[in-house]
């Protein structure tokens, strides 16, 4: 990865990547003093090749959740700030002792109002605030808290993490692109290895593929799953001292920008940040790990798009969303019994909560979505029905319906908007749901092998509904 920049002189001036980035033994590699005009050289770099990224990450109003991520964390010691009303308080209450410290050796000074640094046995700052400023505002001037961690904790950005990575992407001709969230304590590189168009700015075109749209050049490439995904690998990693890299196998289905996590998360390299901690990427190794887990996204891949032979009843898909609500995907409405004031009966339902359940039900019923997008063969399948819920939790469209459950009134829904984290984590659970539909079996009636789904209660079962 190249940059040229402009001297004093006009002249332009070639700087690689991995000069910036230095060796074991580089100056620029010191983790005690941030080195600005360094950082702002490496981001620049990256910049200028970073691509787009995945639609899905930013759908569903998850816009607003993000940040940039582009920025050099800042360090301070803790400080505890001490008023005379506490310091009375304390030396009333027998806490501290204005003769002696508590280890009883002679206080040499009053304990004065004003800051006091937490510190070790030996004096120096122990507590490190770790701040963004990127993210300051009105109710945090100073910038957004990342975390406090020790003082042998080096502060890494999320430029110098990426950098080395980045590189060798753009040495693969991978697309790439950085996703920070939680106001800068968490970040996620997606990393698309499909090359057949990809999510990011550098295109793979060709003579064949001159003027041709993404989709147009995904379909010229013949893509191995038989349907449009953009996939690959996502790299997260934190700035809040967890200290390690995962790595989990991602897709994005393009006719409905659908995300999906395929494959569990695996430990990469522990990358501790602490001081002269910060390892070498072993990138033989980083190969292999990203052949491996590409060829498991693929594999499933293969079986998504195996479900579209898999026909699914309306009574299924319903038992399919209580299986759902059970390992925590969605929830199931509150059918609150609405009761006739004369003969005390139950005569309907106000069907409270429950949007992605509500959602749900409307993407089954209408196949041709702009969030779920299953062609006609497919409709009533068991690919529409992960379409459907893959759609529900990356897009989260808005529903308009019936009040009750017998159709009075009308109100609408949009729903929570997820943080990264948990979609990513539902998602994965929608992929181990829908494998087990297929490949979990319960013995029926007839001592047959069928799905667990037949032996699931229906969703009005489940809220203890009564027919009205």
């Amino acid at each position: 990865m190249i940059l040229t920049m402009s001297t004093d002189n006009d002249d332009i001036v070639r700087v690689e990547l991995s000069d910036l980035l230095g060796g074991a033994d580089s100056d620029a590699n010191d983790d005690e003093i941030p080195n600005w005009d360094r950082h702002q050289t490496i981001v620049n770099s990256m910049a200028a090749s970073e691509g787009e990224g995945y639609a899905f990450l930013t759908n569903g109003m998850r816009e607003k959740t993000t940040c940039d991520w582009d920025f050099q964390p800042l360090s301070f010691p803790v400080q505890v700030k001490l008023e005379q009303e506490t310091i009375d308080e304390l030396l009333a209450a027998g806490v501290y002792d204005t003769n002696q410290h508590g280890d009883e050796t002679v206080r040499e000074n009053e304990i004065q109002e004003g800051f006091y640094t937490s510190t070790n046995t030996q004096g120096r700052p122990n507590n490190i605030l770790l701040l963004n400023p990127k993210e300051s505002s009105e109710n945090q001037p100073i910038g957004a808290p990342l975390a406090v961690v020790s003082e042998r904790y080096a502060v890494v950005s999320y430029a110098d993490l990426y950098a080395p990575i980045a590189r060798y992407c753009d040495k693969k001709n991978w697309a790439w692109a950085i996703t920070c969230y939680d106001q800068g304590r968490k970040a996620r590189m997606d990393i698309d290895v499909t090359n057949r168009g990809g999510f990011g700015r550098k295109r793979i075109d060709s003579e064949e593929t001159k003027g041709m749209s993404r989709s147009q050049i995904m379909k010229a490439n013949n893509l191995r799953t038989g349907d449009l995904y953009n996939y690959g690998i996502t790299i997260h990693n934190s700035l809040d001292g967890s200290g390690s890299l995962r790595m989990v196998g991602v897709a994005q289905r393009v006719a409905c920008l659908n995300g999906m996590v395929a494959s569990s998360k695996r430990h990469l390299l522990s990358l501790r940040h602490t001081e002269n901690s910060i390892g070498a990427i072993d990138f033989e190794k980083f190969g292999d790990e990203i052949g491996d887990m590409i060829a498991d996204v693929e594999r499933e891949l293969m079986f998504v798009e195996s479900l579209r032979g898999k026909e699914m009843t309306d009574e299924l898909f319903d038992k399919l969303l209580v299986a759902a609500q059970q390992r925590k995907i969605l929830t199931l409405p509150k059918a609150v019994p609405i009761i006739n004031e004369t003969t005390g009966e139950i005569i309907d339902y106000d069907m409270q909560q429950g949007h992605l359940w509500q959602v749900s039900r409307n993407g089954w019923e209408n196949g041709d979505l702009d969030w779920v997008k299953v062609e006609k063969e497919s409709v009533g399948t068991a690919f529409h029905a992960y379409q459907v819920l893959t759609g529900g939790l990356t897009h989260k469209p808005e529903w308009t319906g019936p009040k009750t459950r017998n159709g009075e009134g009308e109100k609408t829904m949009s729903g929570r908007t997820l943080n990264l984290k948990t979609l990513d984590k539902r998602l994965h659970d929608v992929h181990l749901l829908m494998k087990d539909v297929v490949e979990k079996t319960v013995k029926d009636e007839n001592d047959e092998d069928v799905s667990f789904l037949t032996v699931m209660p229906s969703s009005e079962e489940v809220m203890k509904i009564t027919v009205a």
